[in-house]
């Protein structure tokens, strides 16, 4: 991975660790019944521990870990495919904004 490209994971990483989660959920739900809201297969509650907990540690490694020596790509021999972390931050913030 090259500076820029940290960097760019970096800016994606704060404007998700930013972003008011909790009232996308809220305004989202008008039942304010928040057990019914599932990411997938996933509650709401276990999305957003598991999101928060992939992302801190991202950061956490692109910041004081070994970030420059990191692939920002890879390729994997099942479901997942070709991975390109600055693309993947990048469009699950925006998935996640557009979720309404």
């Amino acid at each position: 991975m090259n500076i820029s490209q940290k960097q760019a994971i970096l800016n994606s990483m704060e404007s998700i660790l930013s972003f008011n989660f909790d009232q996308l959920v809220l305004d989202s739900n008008p039942s304010g019944n928040v057990d019914e809201i599932k990411f997938g297969k996933y509650s709401v509650h276990d999305f957003k521990v598991t999101y928060l907990k992939i992302f801190k540690q991202l950061k956490l490694e692109l910041e004081s870990g070994l970030g420059l020596m990191s692939p920002n790509q890879d390729v994997f021999n099942d479901q997942f495919g070709q991975v390109v972390l600055d693309s993947e931050s990048s469009n699950f913030y925006t998935y996640r904004q557009n979720f309404t």
